[in-house]
């Protein structure tokens, strides 16, 4: 069985709707270019042991590189149903660019304008495609040493 039901509270129509609990969360923190961030895996740790503690089902990714991180971010969101209460976390470097949040992988490169998309998560397109899935909740966590890179001029 995947995942432990829980009962919602009485929908509009006063029925009770069931929804599962589950959660990705990332902690990286050695990191091939960026500077080693010393309690992004505990803070991982940590939350994965908070969120079973009250029923999560919780998959977890410790120092992942980006493809590592695009994987385990789609299986996640393609398993996300209706009813479900969706929490990802993620622990880590982030970046800005212009208007766009981007989380950043182990095996980073030298973040450019046009590497960004190849090389970093963009965190605004995970929780679009969370919430794409309609969840009963969804729930998205940033703990993030984040670098910004402002609007160029051209």
């Amino acid at each position: 069985m995947f995942g432990t039901r829980q009962k919602a509270e009485n929908n509009s129509h006063g029925s009770s709707a069931e929804y599962r609990k589950t959660a990705l969360v990332i902690g990286n923190s050695h990191y091939q270019r960026n500077s080693k961030l010393n309690n992004t895996v505990n803070d991982a740790n940590g939350m994965c042991d908070a969120l079973r503690s009250i029923g999560f089902k919780v998959s977890k990714g410790l120092d992942l590189t980006y493809g590592q991180m695009q994987s385990d971010i789609n299986k996640f969101i393609d398993d996300i149903q209706p009813k479900d209460m969706a929490l990802f976390y993620f622990s880590g470097h982030g970046t800005q660019w212009e208007d766009q949040n981007f989380l950043v992988a182990c095996d980073d490169e030298n973040l450019t304008k046009e590497n960004i998309t190849r090389s970093a998560i963009n965190a605004q397109d995970v929780l679009k495609h969370m919430t794409n899935r309609k969840p009963f909740a969804s729930i998205f966590i940033l703990d993030c040493c984040r670098t910004y890179y402002p609007r160029s001029s051209a």
